[in-house]
């Protein structure tokens, strides 16, 4: 992956001769020929490079180029092997000499020797049940009265929704906020009703009026009293306007 040059110079093949030198990363390696007598060279002495030593053993021509190779993939992979047995060690050693964690001081060292705690508080704090296996931790107080039956109001007020009955879910929705103002779902379902409650009381007070203009004035008080049903609160904007209409439609009627 980083290349490999023989003499500096980045090669793919090359034919090796005493005295080059190849670099593999950090490592140089140099190619030296030594005497028949088997004498180191001085560069395999001085230990600044690693040294691959060829037998120089009479041999046939034709085969020195291909035995030189073959020596330096041999010494490549000792090389190899040795770079990662020594990485394995300083990698073992590095998880020997972690230090052990420090010991927490516990209470009875703390303490003077004369006056040791006593030993009931360590029993009573590995004894205590987890929540885990009780359901419920013991410190946890009841649900209040008030939260229960906000619920039941919360029940109720869907219940009256689904059958239509606005008015009736939006009383029993306010009464669960009464008893529990946190309720956030009792919050949601009564804005909910509160604005379908007005869009069916202004969707009638348009049909009243269309009636009354049509002259069909029973139709049209029919209608605005379904107004009046819907939003009972006589200082409503809404319900006054509709009051006012419904006096002359049965103003009109009576003549």
């Amino acid at each position: 992956a980083n290349g490999t040059l023989v003499n500096g110079q980045r090669i793919e093949e090359a034919q090796l001769q005493p005295g080059d030198v190849v670099s593999l990363g950090q490592a140089r390696l140099t190619l030296v020929e030594l005497a028949v007598s088997g004498g180191a060279s001085p560069l395999a002495q001085t230990g600044q490079a690693t040294v691959m030593q060829a037998a120089s053993a009479p041999r046939p021509v034709k085969t020195a180029g291909k035995s030189r190779r073959l020596i330096l993939v041999a010494g490549l992979s000792a090389l190899a092997i040795a770079i990662l047995i020594a990485a394995v060690s300083l990698l073992g050693t590095g998880r020997d000499q972690t230090p052990p964690p420090a010991e927490t001081p516990t209470a009875t060292s703390a303490a003077p020797s004369s006056s040791p705690a006593p030993p009931s508080t360590t029993v009573t704090n590995t004894t205590t049940p987890s929540p885990s296996t009780t359901g419920r931790s013991p410190q946890a107080p009841a649900p209040p009265a008030s939260a229960s039956q906000a619920a039941s109001h919360l029940q109720s007020g869907q219940t009256y929704y689904e059958a239509g009955h606005l008015n009736d879910a939006a009383q029993e929705f306010r009464r669960a906020l009464e008893l529990d103002p946190s309720l956030q779902a009792a919050q949601i379902k009564l804005a909910r009703v509160e604005r379908e409650i007005i869009q069916q009381a202004e969707d009638a007070f348009r049909l009243g009026l269309q009636n009354f203009n049509y002259l069909n004035y029973e139709t049209a008080i029919q209608q605005w009293l379904r107004v009046l049903n819907l939003v009972p609160d006589p200082q409503h904007p809404l319900h006054q306007k509709t009051a006012d209409y419904l006096a002359q439609a049965r103003a009109k009627l009576g003549r």
